[in-house]
């Protein structure tokens, strides 16, 4: 669900995280299969609350691993949750069996998940997620808002409990937007506002 309420919003990924925008815009280009979630989503839902990473959901299989291998080998990544920061594998039916994949790159550091809590495995997640252009030129899926705070709720950690209070204060004042717009007088050619393409 979005609505133009969130147009501020729209070019956050220029402003804030340029580099994991890099990391996204590589990983596109090499055809990964991926939905956006957790804390940049939510950022482009309107939450105010900034994350400093980026996480998908993508396929756990071989195909998608030799992708993903290729399109980060160049920045480097290691595995971030490993204090030596071991080189991520080379082998993508190794990566395969992992459940998450948590890496750190030259360019920032980007989690894996191979299920999101609340929504299920990739199937589920892209069949609840909505194809969004992210920024000029960048075209990928995102979770829904409502399964977003399904996924917020189910993670239950204090930051995800606050942004779903956050999350759900969004999707009321859109509901209350839509509900508002049949009221509304026609936007005329010389309308200071115009209507959201995207809406």
């Amino acid at each position: 669900m979005r609505g133009s309420l969130l147009s501020d919003c729209e070019t956050w990924p220029r402003r804030v995280m340029d580099p994991l925008l890099m990391i996204l815009k590589r990983l596109l280009d090499h055809e990964v299969e991926l939905v956006i979630v957790g804390g940049m989503a939510a950022m482009y839902h309107g939450s105010t609350m900034v994350t400093q990473d980026i996480d998908f959901c993508i396929p756990f299989d071989i195909p998608t691993m030799t992708r993903v291998i290729e399109a980060l080998r160049p920045i480097k990544p290691t595995f971030r949750m490993r204090p030596d920061r071991m080189p991520m594998y080379d082998d993508p039916a190794r990566l395969a069996r992992l459940n998450l994949l948590a890496v750190e790159t030259e360019w920032g550091v980007v989690d894996f998940l191979n299920e999101v809590s609340g929504v299920g495995r990739f199937t589920e997640v892209f069949s609840q997620s909505e194809p969004i252009e992210v920024a000029q030129g960048i075209v990928c899926r995102v979770l829904t808002l409502d399964a977003l705070i399904s996924a917020k709720r189910a993670a239950g950690r204090p930051k995800d409990r606050m942004a779903v209070v956050m999350l759900e204060t969004i999707r009321q004042k859109l509901r209350d937007h839509q509900s508002e717009e049949p009221s509304q007088s026609p936007k005329t050619p010389d309308s200071n506002q115009s209507p959201d393409p995207r809406a």
